[in-house]
C-alpha cells in the first residue's frame, strides 16, 4: 500500500511545488493565479514527476527489500485457500 502512495506522491511533487510558488508570487504581486496557471510549464513539470518516480522505483529496485526474507503469496491447497507469509532470511 505504501509503494503506490509514494508512487503517486512522487509524480505530484514537482506540480505541488510550482503550484505552491505561483500561489505565493500571486500573493505577493496581485496577479491572477489563473493567469499563472495558464502559462505553466506543464510538460517540464510533468516529466520532472515521472523522473522522480522513475528513480525511486530504481533505487528500490536495487536496494532491495529493507526486511529481507522471502514471500510466499496466497495459494490453494486442497480446496483450501492458505494465506501468503513472509519468512526471515536465515542472516
Amino acid at each position: 500500500m505504501l509503494k503506490p502512495l509514494l508512487i503517486v506522491l512522487l509524480v505530484a511533487l514537482p506540480t505541488l511545488a510550482y503550484l505552491a510558488y505561483v500561489w505565493l508570487q500571486t500573493r505577493r504581486d496581485d496577479v491572477g493565479f489563473a493567469g499563472q496557471l495558464a502559462r505553466a510549464p506543464w510538460h517540464w513539470l510533468s516529466l520532472g514527476g515521472v523522473g522522480l518516480a522513475a528513480a525511486s522505483l530504481g533505487a528500490w529496485a536495487l536496494m532491495g527489500d529493507p526486511a529481507g526474507g522471502t514471500y510466499q503469496p496466497p495459494r490453494i491447497e486442497n480446496g483450501e485457500i492458505v494465506p501468503g507469509t513472509h519468512t526471515p532470511s536465515a542472516d
